[in-house]
């Protein structure tokens, strides 16, 4: 059975806790908000972990993510030992989940030929919206975040030349009243059009009970969007359930 899970899932390993944003409706993949004072994984006991996996069990399939991976130090140096390890291994589903600060041109450019799949956590295009998604009690000042955001639009217009839309996914969570207008979400799809990235919408899931106004159901979302003129299959789930 547990080889038969193997085949099936994605092994999804935070290579760090840490991140260079603080959003808002963060769960920190379970972990506590003091996880992100722990030190980032040894990348080569990750190597080691993944080689052992891909040996031993149909493992398939991995994804890597943090917190924010790509400030990693085997990034920020520039060792780049985990995507040298990734080529040996031509016929695993490799994937990079990040929020595009730092998904620079020299690390698209490493990954681009055999990653299957690339994760960009964006939320909306608007500078406003992505500020107070990306800022929980305003930790960072204006003048930074400016930066960063610009850093990522200029990644992402990078990657869009690349060719490789059909591996990237643009990830937006919804939350009412902060990025589900029809005008966030009529832009956010606009721009996936644009550079041929795959939108995906995800729910937001409170981590306290006075987060709870921001939920935005899968029906109530699914409304939205058919109303901008997208169009799904009749077998398509509408409903919350948990399951």
């Amino acid at each position: 059975q547990l080889m038969d899970l193997f085949r099936k899932l994605r092994l999804r390993i935070a290579l760090t806790q840490q991140c260079n944003l603080w959003c808002i409706f963060c769960s920190n993949e379970g972990a506590s908000y003091s996880a992100r004072r722990r030190k980032h994984a040894p990348i080569e006991l990750v190597i080691k972990l993944c080689d052992m996996l891909i040996k031993t069990t149909p493992l398939r399939s991995i994804d890597f993510s943090g917190g924010e991976p790509t400030i990693h130090p085997d990034f920020v140096l520039k060792r780049f030992k985990l995507i040298e390890f990734t080529k040996k291994h031509r016929k695993i589903r490799f994937s990079l989940h990040s929020n595009g600060i730092n998904l620079t041109p020299e690390i698209i450019n490493r990954i681009k030929d055999h990653f299957c799949r690339i994760g960009i956590s964006i939320h909306s295009f608007n500078f406003e919206t992505w500020n107070k998604m990306t800022n929980l009690s305003e930790r960072f000042p204006i003048s930074l975040q400016k930066k960063r955001f610009l850093k990522m639009l200029k990644n992402i217009e990078f990657i869009a030349k690349q060719n490789i839309g059909y591996k990237v996914f643009a990830k937006s969570v919804v939350m009412r009243g902060i990025n589900d207008s029809e005008e966030e979400l009529a832009q956010f799809l606009e721009k996936c059009a644009e550079y041929h990235f795959h939108p995906k919408f995800l729910q937001f899931e409170p981590q306290y009970p006075s987060q709870k106004r921001y939920v935005v159901g899968r029906a109530e979302l699914f409304a939205k969007l058919e109303k901008l003129g997208c169009r799904f299959s009749p077998d398509t789930p509408r409903h919350n359930d948990p399951n």
